[in-house]
């Protein structure tokens, strides 16, 4: 049996796979030399490959999912102002807020400096 507190044993992100679809998961990166290729793209649940697998130098050392961002209390947070990200003005920190859109794309689409997670305040960014 594996020791889960084994620091030496990797795990990978228990269900990931890339925002291109399921057939897309570590054990595609695990292939040829993807993970030097899209290892830090197409990120989704918050993660790239080379953040969610052990091939591509990532994974986690417990069998446990890691914990996503927490969103800080508004009355406590401002969001970046101004900010979008790369693909154009409509995916603001607005479109962030809905369901699910911190976890699949926050971590990618940099813009003026910050990702989703780094710039709204219901990804767990904010100022």
């Amino acid at each position: 049996t594996e020791n889960d507190d084994d620091p030496s044993t990797c795990y990978d992100f228990p269900g990931w796979y890339d925002y291109d679809g399921p057939e897309y998961d570590c054990n595609f990166y695990a292939l040829d030399a993807h993970c030097a290729f899209y290892g830090n793209s197409f990120a989704n649940f918050g993660a790239t490959a080379n953040v969610a697998c052990c091939a591509c130098g990532g994974g986690t050392t417990t069998s446990e999912p890691p914990v996503p961002p927490v969103p800080r209390p508004p009355e406590e947070c401002t969001d970046v102002p101004g900010w979008y990200d790369s693909d154009g003005a409509d995916f603001d920190c607005a479109f962030y807020a809905e369901e699910g859109n911190c976890a699949t794309f926050g971590y990618g689409f940099e813009n003026f400096g910050y990702t989703a997670n780094e710039a709204c305040c219901v990804c767990g960014g904010g100022i």
